[in-house]
């Protein structure tokens, strides 16, 4: 220790720091002389490093929840180190992008698969931050994902059947918040990849893989007849989400699955109760521009929504308006007027959210009225509002008329 005369602060202060620096570089001195047994190189370098050890930053310092898990030295270089993080610890897209830039080429079927799985999480959550962050990437430079879909194709020869159906899924979630080109060589290895393993999908993954062909508007007619041949006998093991997104894939596919869709709704009707708004909205429009008679579901459907038709927001009353005026009408039933009532009076509250598209779509229902000689169930403020946006938008003729009037029905698409 250094000892002093003079006891001012000032002096005491100085002592203190000197001792402690003093401490300190005892410490590392005796830690290098232990390496006394090393060769001299490695004995020199070594001590060295514990002397004048590189300081560590966080690549966040600069760009603030950015890299959070990326360290860097003071020479700007990443840390070596033979053993990869854990894709779904990483706390952003640039730091998924960086593992993967880092460590691509060690990458299995199941990492490439939980990148995209751990982005489209990102992408969808809803502070909108990390969605924002990734369009802006791509904005600026537009291959941003290009490496990731490249390993995604190195890799889907080898893969097995959950990381099929997750690559799939983080790649339609992407082409739907993102607009990204994946390209049709990634869409091919996907549903070549996915065929011959459909056996070994979960019920989750065969809804997931069907509703991602359908979501980036990818035709893949081999694929939905091979996930229907599948799915039919183990329909029973589906959920209700699982339900409701294959039904929707399989009618925005445009694809005729008749078995599917009388299976999907033998089991739907007994479990409506487990169907939240959307999927409730989603069952009905799927089976309506399928063109599936199905009155039995329209019918328990409308029981289910009345007494829950403060879940459902404006998008979901709108689809499932067009749904049960054209599946009533196909089935030539009327809706249980109980449900009318209480419908109607949802669509006034929340008549200030209601797009352009959804009145249009309210205004095929009050079409489907007029045809049974009817009066809408709507109040005249609204129910004008509804024709002139119809009117505005040029919408063809309604799809309830479609066999007096020889043209197709509009298909508005839900989310």
């Amino acid at each position: 220790p250094i000892r002093i005369a003079d006891s001012s602060p000032s002096a005491v202060t100085r002592a203190v720091m000197l001792n402690s620096f003093s401490r300190r570089l005892g410490a590392c001195w005796f830690r290098a002389t232990r390496l006394a047994g090393a060769p001299c190189g490695l004995r020199c370098s070594a001590a060295g490093a514990l002397l004048a050890p590189r300081r560590l930053s966080l690549a966040s310092q600069s760009q603030p929840g950015r890299n959070a898990n990326i360290y860097r030295d003071d020479r700007g270089s990443k840390p070596s180190s033979s053993r990869m993080p854990r894709i779904g610890e990483q706390r952003s897209v640039q730091d998924v992008l960086d593992v993967h830039e880092r460590y691509a080429s060690k990458m299995k079927p199941m990492d490439v698969s939980a990148c995209w799985n751990t982005i489209s999480k990102f992408v969808r959550r809803r502070d909108g931050r990390e969605r924002a962050w990734l369009h802006d990437e791509l904005r600026r430079r537009p291959d941003t994902l290009r490496p990731l879909l490249d390993s995604a194709r190195a890799v889907l020869p080898r893969a097995k059947a959950q990381p099929i159906a997750n690559i799939a899924h983080g790649i339609a979630v992407m082409v739907d918040e993102l607009g990204i080109d994946a390209g049709p060589e990634v869409w091919h290895a996907l549903a070549k990849a996915a065929v011959p393993r459909l056996g070994e999908f979960t019920e989750q993954a065969l809804s997931n893989t069907v509703w991602a062909f359908a979501k980036a508007d990818i035709p893949a007619p081999a694929l939905f007849a091979a996930v229907a041949e599948e799915a039919v006998p183990r329909v029973g093991e589906f959920n209700a989400q699982d339900l409701s997104n294959t039904a929707w894939a399989f009618a925005t596919a445009d694809i005729h699955a008749p078995a599917l869709f009388a299976a999907v709704a033998e089991q739907a009707v007994p479990r409506l109760g487990e169907f939240n708004a959307q999927a409730l909205s989603n069952t009905v429009w799927a089976f309506a521009t399928a063109d599936i008679p199905a009155p039995a579901l329209f019918a328990a459907v409308a029981e289910e929504a009345v007494p829950r038709l403060g879940e459902f927001n404006a998008q979901n009353l709108c689809n499932m308006a067009w749904g049960f005026a054209r599946g009533f009408a196909t089935a030539g039933a009327p809706t249980p007027q109980r449900f009318d009532l209480a419908f109607a009076a949802r669509c006034e509250a929340l008549s200030h959210e209601l797009t352009i598209k959804g009145l249009t779509q309210l205004h095929q229902w009050q079409l489907w009225y007029a045809d049974r000689g009817l009066a809408s169930p709507l109040s005249a403020p609204l129910s004008d509002r509804c024709r002139n946006a119809y009117d505005r938008a040029c919408a063809p003729p309604s799809g309830l008329r479609r066999t007096r009037s020889n043209s197709s029905r509009p298909r508005p698409r839900p989310r």
